[in-house]
């Protein structure tokens, strides 16, 4: 499972999701040819932390795409996260936002073949 809800993210361990992020273009659009914007979601258990759970990056078709290894090894519990935009020396931060993850019960590292 994968779910937004007010920027809140909620997903099942090792599962997939795609999170499709489009920038309002308040200026003239030729202006993200000439100064393109990057984004980067970051994940950590609590937002003073120095370590990263998980970090992606905006891809060129504006989606955050999740694998099922990004969040596989991640315990299950209640995290935050940013996203963080760039463009020429211009930052922005949108969040912190809740990033949950949900337990999984089917796992393929303890799935056993009983025949």
């Amino acid at each position: 499972m994968f779910r937004i809800y007010d920027y809140d993210i909620i997903m099942t361990r090792g599962d997939t999701g795609i999170f499709n992020f489009s920038l309002c273009e308040c200026g003239i659009p030729e202006d993200t040819d000439v100064y393109p914007v990057t984004a980067v979601l970051s994940v950590k258990k609590k937002a003073s932390d120095k370590t990263y759970l998980l970090q992606k990056t905006v891809d060129d078709d504006g989606l955050f795409i999740f694998y099922a290894e990004d969040t596989e090894n991640i315990p299950p519990g209640k995290y935050i996260y940013d996203i963080e935009l760039r463009s020429r020396d211009q930052v922005a931060t949108m969040g912190p936002y809740r990033f949950t993850v949900l337990p999984d019960v089917t796992r393929k590292d303890v799935i056993q073949d009983d025949g």
